[in-house]
C-alpha cells in the first residue's frame, strides 16, 4: 500500500511488476505481491482498472499515465540516438537518464535530465559544454541537473525520493562507475531491495571499449579545460546567490545538483500526507 502510494502522488498508477520491483521496505515475490495487490482491492483500499492499481477514491489515471508514457518514449529514442555524442564527450564516464523521463511519467514539456559521473575538476567543465551543445541546437531538451565526481558517489539525502530517483535512472554508457555509484549508496537496499538487487535499468552497449573521449580529452589544453572549470563554477555561483538557493541545489567542486523548486522535499510531505490519510505509520530503514 505503501509503494502505491507513493506512485500515486505522480499520477502513476502500478503494474503488478512495478509494485514488485519497487515494493517498499521488504523483500516479496512476484506472486506475494499479485496477491496484496488483489487483496487490498478486495478490501476497498486500492482500485484496479485493467492491469494497473491505484489508490481507491481517485479519479481513473490510466490514460493519463498512458498519455506520458508515450512522450517519455520518444525522448528516451532522442536520448538513445544522442547517446554515442553524450558518452564520448569529454571527461563524461557515465550518463544515466533520470527524473520524469526514466520515470516513463513525462509531461509534454519535459527536458531530458540526465545524471553525469566525470572525473575530479571537471564538473562545470562538462556543465558548460552541454549547455553550449544545448544552445547551439544539438543536445535539444536534454539538461544535466546532476554531475557527480567519480571520488565522491555518495548521495546525501538518504530518503525515498533520492531512491526512486537514482533506481529509476536509465544507463546510457558508463557500466562501470553505475556499478560504483550503487555500492556507495548501499543505503538504498533497505528501502527499495528489489530493485536495488536489479540495479539500473540500460540502454548500454555491451561493449564500451571502443569509446574515443580520451582523443578528444588529450587535444584540450589543460590551462584551458580549468579555466572553463572556474568560470563555469564561478558564474553557477554568482547565478545561485541572486536567485536563492533552496534545498534542491548544490554547487561545490564535487557536485552539481540543480532542481528548480522543492520537489524532493514537497513529494516527500504528499507521501507522508498519504500515509496518515490510509492510517499507516511507515518505518524508515534508510532515514
Amino acid at each position: 500500500l505503501q509503494t502505491v502510494a507513493y506512485a500515486d502522488i505522480f499520477d502513476f498508477p502500478l503494474k503488478t511488476n512495478e509494485a514488485h520491483r519497487y515494493l517498499i521496505g521488504q523483500r516479496a515475490n512476484l506472486s506475494e505481491v499479485c496477491q496484496a495487490l488483489e487483496r487490498l482491492s478486495a478490501d476497498g483500499l486500492l482500485s484496479r482498472r485493467g492491469i494497473y492499481f491505484q489508490l481507491a477514491g481517485r479519479p481513473d489515471l490510466t490514460r493519463v499515465r498512458r498519455d506520458r508514457e508515450a512522450n517519455a518514449v520518444r525522448l528516451l529514442t532522442d536520448a538513445r540516438r544522442l547517446s554515442p555524442i553524450l558518452s564520448n564527450a569529454p571527461f563524461v564516464r557515465m550518463v544515466a537518464v533520470s527524473g520524469s523521463v526514466a520515470a516513463m511519467n513525462a509531461s509534454p514539456d519535459a527536458d531530458l535530465d540526465l545524471m553525469l559521473v566525470v572525473p575530479p575538476g571537471r564538473l562545470y567543465f562538462v556543465l558548460a559544454l552541454f549547455r553550449l551543445l544545448r544552445r547551439l541546437g544539438i543536445f535539444g531538451r536534454i539538461c544535466p541537473n546532476l554531475i557527480l565526481s567519480e571520488d565522491t558517489l555518495e548521495l546525501a539525502n538518504r530518503d525515498l525520493f533520492t531512491a526512486h530517483e537514482l533506481m529509476h535512472s536509465v544507463l546510457l554508457s558508463g557500466q562501470e562507475f553505475a556499478g560504483r555509484l550503487l555500492a556507495a549508496n548501499e543505503w538504498i537496499a533497505r528501502l527499495l531491495p528489489q530493485a536495488y538487487s536489479a540495479g539500473l535499468r540500460s540502454l548500454a552497449p555491451a561493449d564500451e571499449s571502443s569509446n574515443p573521449q580520451r582523443c578528444f580529452e588529450n587535444l584540450l589544453p589543460l590551462s584551458f579545460v580549468n579555466a572553463v572549470e572556474g568560470w563555469r563554477m564561478a558564474r553557477c555561483q554568482r547565478t545561485a546567490s541572486f536567485s536563492g538557493v533552496n534545498d534542491e541545489t548544490v554547487i561545490a567542486p564535487n557536485l552539481f545538483k540543480e532542481h528548480l523548486g522543492s520537489h524532493r522535499r514537497l513529494a516527500l510531505a504528499a507521501y507522508e500526507q498519504r500515509l496518515v490519510e490510509l492510517g499507516i505509520s511507515p518505518e524508515r530503514p534508510g532515514e
